[in-house]
């Protein structure tokens, strides 16, 4: 289980981030979803909720940011990949806000 002061120092700049996924989509692949201006609700609730429940699972996350109970299979998955590209980018800040803090 992840400790929760993983995320302690990790301070999200939205711009920045959203310049970050612009850049992502631009150079490597269309975010999950439809890409960035369809996914960036998504991405907001994705943060917010691991900076506010750092001890959930992964699970646990996902099913904070889901839409209603009657969401598709479909749009099931484009959230998980969404959530596991964002647990990456957000676990590399944690790394550098951690180094920093050395």
């Amino acid at each position: 289980m992840q400790s929760p002061a993983r995320y302690a120092d990790v301070i999200i700049d939205l711009e920045a981030e959203y310049e970050f996924w612009e850049i992502y989509e631009t150079q490597f692949q269309r975010l999950p979803g439809g890409g960035l201006t369809l996914a960036w609700l998504a991405c907001l609730k994705i943060y917010s909720a691991k900076l506010n429940y750092p001890r959930d699972t992964p699970e646990q996350t996902l099913a904070r940011v889901l839409f209603g109970k009657n969401m598709s299979s479909s749009r099931k998955d484009e959230l998980g990949q969404l959530h596991r590209l964002i647990s990456r980018r957000m676990d590399l800040l944690a790394r550098r806000a951690a180094r920093a803090k050395a």
